[in-house]
Formats: C-alpha cells, sequence, structure tokens
C-alpha cells in the first residue's frame, strides 16, 4: 500500500472497469431511447462487448510485449472509453450508427487496457506479495462495482427515457475522465523509475 504505482494501477482497475462492467448492465436502457434501437439490436450490440475482447486481447498482449510502454497504453484505452461514453452522451440522437461506433470504441478500449494494467503488477509487487496485490486489487474493483450500479440505478428509478441515459452517462463520463487523469499519473511515476519497464 505504500506503492504508488500499485495505488494508481488499482484505482485506475476500478474506475476503468465501472466505466465498462456497470455500463453493461445499463447498455441497452442507454442505448435504446439515445439512438433509436430496436431491443433485440440493443441486446446485441451490448453483448459485442465481450467479443471485442475475445479478438483484440490477445493481439494487444503481444503488442505490449513486443513494444513495451505499458502505461502508454493504458492512457490510449482510457481515452478511447472516454470518447465512447463521450459518443452515447452527445452524439446525434435517433441514429443507430453512433450505438455501434462507440459500443465498438469501447470494446476496443476494453481490450487495450487489460493487456497492458495486468502484466504491469508483477513489475511493480514483489512477487512473494502477489497474491495479496491480486485480491486488493479485486476488492477495490468490487467496491465500485457495488457503488456504482447503485448511483445509475437510482438515476434510472427517478427518470426515463433519455433524460436517464444522459444522466446516466454523466456518471460513466466522469469515471473514465478520472481513470484518464489515473492513467496519466501512472505514467508519470513510471516514468521516473524506468527499471520497472511499464513507462
Amino acid at each position: 500500500l505504500s506503492n504508488p504505482r500499485f495505488i494508481l494501477i488499482s484505482l485506475l482497475c476500478v474506475f476503468f472497469y465501472c466505466c465498462i462492467i456497470s455500463f453493461k448492465k445499463f447498455g441497452t436502457s442507454i442505448v435504446i431511447p439515445r439512438f433509436g434501437m430496436e431491443l433485440d439490436s440493443a441486446k446485441w450490440v451490448i453483448t459485442m462487448i465481450p467479443f471485442f475482447t475475445v479478438v483484440f486481447t490477445p493481439l494487444f498482449g503481444a503488442l505490449v510485449d513486443k513494444v513495451g510502454k505499458a502505461s502508454l497504453w493504458m492512457i490510449c484505452g482510457s481515452l478511447m472509453v472516454l470518447a465512447a461514453h463521450l459518443i452515447l452522451c452527445f452524439a446525434p440522437e435517433g441514429v443507430p450508427f453512433w450505438g455501434y461506433f462507440s459500443i465498438a470504441i469501447l470494446g476496443v478500449g476494453y481490450s487495450l487496457v487489460p493487456s497492458a494494467m495486468w502484466p504491469s503488477v508483477p513489475k511493480i509487487v514483489p512477487e512473494k506479495n502477489l497474491g495479496t496485490a491480486y485480491s486488493l486489487i479485486y476488492w477495490i474493483q468490487n467496491m465500485g462495482m457495488l457503488l456504482v450500479p447503485i448511483a445509475v440505478g437510482r438515476i434510472f428509478n427517478a427518470h426515463t427515457g433519455t433524460a436517464a441515459a444522459v444522466r446516466a452517462e454523466y456518471i460513466f463520463i466522469s469515471l473514465g475522465c478520472v481513470a484518464v487523469i489515473t492513467a496519466l499519473l501512472l505514467r508519470s511515476s513510471a516514468s521516473k523509475h524506468p527499471e520497472l519497464g511499464i513507462d
């Protein structure tokens, strides 16, 4: 817990995953009123998010192994997720293309960050502490998974249609902004310790 890079990766994990995993719980309720999608199409496009990880995660993992610069890829992935939520919130209403396009960006970003983040943990934490490190990261992540759906659920209880979708997206955009800032701080910290190999 005294390792600032471990703290930053843990925080990035919770903010980043809440932008995606928590979003998936409400995805159809967002894309249907925003982009006029049919229910079956909305369900299909949301279920495509894990498909992107099947296709792109191995490719991005190989890229990180070959090129390095893990913290840079975490920034890129976080920016993609933020961009996807900005499109979901502010793109022209009633145009299904923007729904498909935003989910595609979200899926690629969802593939990129874990490919760089998880291999970085053993580089910054001693091997004897890896079990504790991973369990703490998952604990912090699950706290976010508990709280964010409650906050978004209250929005959908209080509002309907486009108003609810946009207000929910404000939460995900805020989380995305914090994720990008956290990734930038991680890169700054990692650059001071190039021997770790995650700068």
